[in-house]
């Protein structure tokens, strides 16, 4: 499980503006793999994806950062996660077919590279070995 958390959760070299990182994947994947995805740009505390919601995408940080919030018995939320430039966000739950176990937020005016559950389907039709080599890299 660490090992798995540490792929989805790595850090970016600080040389890789606009381009996705992901050790185990060479850069003619990452650029099949970017043309499937769709940049979003969300301001300060802007809402990406509610708890309880379908998991519907996965995401990377290209800038800015996001928070994972969990609701207390209160009513409250209360930020459980800070995910910085660079990492991978949203990955377990799409692949586990689970609700959202979390509220996501842009902590600050942030740029996401987004890939749908669809549009993950529609790569392992055009591009099979680039969609196994992307989700053998990101489980592990």
């Amino acid at each position: 499980m660490k090992n798995l958390l540490q792929k989805l959760f790595f850090k970016a070299p600080p040389d890789t503006e606009n381009q996705i990182v992901l050790p185990g994947l060479e850069r003619n994947d990452i650029t099949v793999l970017q043309k499937y995805m769709q940049k979003r740009q969300f301001g300060l505390e802007e809402k990406i994806y509610q708890r309880g919601t379908p998991s519907a995408a996965l995401y990377y940080i290209n800038s800015g950062s996001i928070g994972l919030f969990t609701q207390l018995d209160d009513g409250h939320e209360e930020r459980t996660q800070y995910i910085a430039k660079g990492r991978w966000f949203g990955v377990s739950a799409l692949l586990e077919n689970e609700l959202r176990p979390h509220t996501a937020r842009s902590l600050e005016e942030t740029e996401l590279f987004v890939l749908s559950t669809s549009e993950l389907t529609n790569l392992f039709a055009a591009k099979p070995i680039v969609g196994n080599r992307f989700l053998l890299t990101i489980i592990g």
